[in-house]
């Protein structure tokens, strides 16, 4: 399923692409706005991950010391 994502992903960032190479946008334009989106999701990445933390210590799931057992309050 994760390969599927990732293709599509990427599929649509070309087709992205390719719409703004034919819309004749400049180069440095479309290499900004492809950083942006980057920062944008990760962003919403880190806090989404901030707010399930917040309702729970949740990183037990992956093997992770708890935030408490680490010393954290």
């Amino acid at each position: 399923m994760q390969n599927f994502n990732e293709n599509i992903s990427i599929l649509l960032m070309l087709a992205l692409y390719s719409a703004m190479i034919k819309a004749d946008v400049h180069i440095n334009t479309i290499i900004v706005s492809f950083g942006t989106f980057v920062v944008a999701a990760m962003l919403a990445v880190m806090l989404r991950h901030r707010y399930n933390q917040s309702r729970g210590d949740s990183l037990h799931l992956i093997g992770m010391k708890t935030s408490k057992q680490r010393g954290y309050p």
